[in-house]
């Protein structure tokens, strides 16, 4: 039986508070919260269909694969649940987050616009069906529980751990991060989503984009743009800011923690046509760039290659006048 309304409220209030005292504050409102990451493309999907889908039902369904198959094939034993964390920036993420050189893919994989998907935990945790693992479902050390005392006895301090790793401890640290939630599939997002997370507003307009206008008004107020520590890893170039300009489209770019440039290309276009096409190699990410096009009043589309792959589309209207 799930664990009751109370037990998760009180592991909430202890942990928060817990939390908020620590060497790292920014963790406190993880306990109040668990966590998905999505490569943009899939979150968009999951919103279109307002359900998160287990691994098996997800694939069926043509959502695109960002996991490492030959890791999460060697135990399939959670791929029929929607699964959650207990927190952000589990080594999952760390491994795919990020539009990286095919030489640092992870097992061939990774994740170039991610968006973290936040959802309820006191709603999600008490939910009939509901089983805890006390660490990463690949590992055959993890095991399973769906009651008080499990829950309870699930190892917290390794859970929401964010500090450098000893030789002593790393192991067990690394494999009690990922930690999950697994819940009967499919889990609705009504009633148990509270925010869907974006590392820029250049990736929130991206997401709103691939939503299409309706979708993306009914989400909208729970879509935003997290830029404080404890969410993303931000080791890698995505697209920070876009503007559209009477002499072009004006952009920003969050560089790679290494400072090694990268190469972009962009395009404008209008409907089908082609309006401007462009393209740095080599570029220092920490400049602001300017793809040169006289707007007039009307929508524009505009499109960012990074590295090789898509990392931003979105539609821009413009208007000449300036109220």
């Amino acid at each position: 039986m799930p664990i009751s309304l109370v037990a998760a409220q009180d592991h909430i209030e202890r942990w928060q508070k817990k939390l908020a005292q620590s060497r790292a504050p920014y963790r406190q409102f993880w306990p109040k919260f668990l966590f998905r990451h999505e490569d943009i493309g899939n979150a968009a999907s999951v919103l279109k269909s307002g359900v998160l889908l287990s691994r098996a039902s997800a694939g069926e369904a043509g959502f695109e694969n960002i996991a490492a198959e030959d890791i999460v094939n060697a135990n399939i034993r959670a791929h029929d649940f929607a699964r959650l964390y207990f927190r952000p920036r589990t080594p999952t993420q760390f491994h795919i987050e990020g539009i990286r050189r095919v030489a640092e893919y992870y097992h061939g994989v990774h994740a170039p616009v991610l968006a973290m998907f936040v959802f309820s935990a006191d709603r999600v945790l008490v939910r009939p069906g509901t089983q805890f693992s006390d660490g990463n479902m690949q590992s055959p050390q993890t095991s399973l529980g769906d009651n008080g005392n499990f829950f309870s006895g699930i190892d917290f301090e390794s859970v929401y751990h964010s500090f450098p790793l000893t030789d002593e401890n790393k192991a067990a640290v690394v494999r009690a991060r990922c930690a999950e939630v697994l819940v009967d599939s499919p889990l609705p997002l009504d009633g148990h989503l509270c925010a869907v997370l974006c590392r820029s507003s250049a990736e929130r307009n991206y997401l709103l984009h691939l939503l299409g206008p309706e979708v993306a008004a009914k989400f909208a107020r729970r879509i935003y743009v997290h830029a404080e520590p404890g969410i993303f890893e931000k080791r890698w170039a995505y697209v920070d800011t876009v503007d559209a300009l009477a002499d072009g489209f004006a952009f920003t770019f969050h560089a790679r923690s290494d400072g090694s440039p990268c190469d972009f290309k962009v395009k404008i276009y209008s409907e089908a046509k082609m309006l401007y096409s462009g393209k740095a190699d080599g570029a220092d990410l920490s400049k602001r760039w300017r793809a040169p096009y006289n707007l007039h009043r009307g929508t524009y589309g505009f499109e960012i290659m990074l590295d090789g792959v898509i990392a931003y589309r979105a539609d821009h209207f413009f208007d000449e006048l300036p109220f």
